[in-house]
């Protein structure tokens, strides 16, 4: 995990120790990351995050092989079909992205929604793009 070194005014001694109080013991990235993404708008990642357990199962010479996969993330396009098909892309809670499918087995993770951009049709991408747009939460 990165480090980071941020130099404090003595004027700003105070905020910086309540900060700390508000945000208890060993949390103090944590409060600062959350209350840098309100002010940029960024999007929350805790938002609607759930423990995602995928089928990865798949047949080799000796028959299939039973395997599940389990991340917690949210689905950004998530599409159940007949005969039971099923694909997606989600973000993971450390903001990663997954692309699934199945019974076509593929299971990828990577740093970036771009570079699933090839795997999904304009709608299904520009669907996921808009999951990730940050809401302007109003205060009236």
């Amino acid at each position: 995990m990165p480090n980071r070194t941020i130099y404090v005014r003595e004027d700003d001694t105070q905020i910086w120790e309540a900060a700390s109080n508000a945000a208890g013991e060993g949390n103090l990235s944590n409060y600062v990351t959350e209350a840098l993404r309100e002010r940029l708008g960024a999007p929350k990642l805790s938002d609607g995050i759930e423990r995602i357990e995928v089928d990865v199962s798949f047949d080799n010479h000796y028959g299939e092989v039973s395997k599940r996969k389990a991340f917690y993330g949210r689905w950004l396009v998530h599409v159940e079909e007949p005969e039971d098909q099923e694909w997606g892309v989600a973000i993971t809670r450390k903001g990663a992205f997954v692309f699934y499918s199945y019974p076509q087995t593929q299971f990828k993770v990577e740093p970036r929604l771009e570079d699933f951009r090839s795997y999904l049709d304009d709608d299904a991408y520009e669907m996921a793009e808009a999951q990730l747009a940050p809401v302007e939460e109003l205060d009236i």
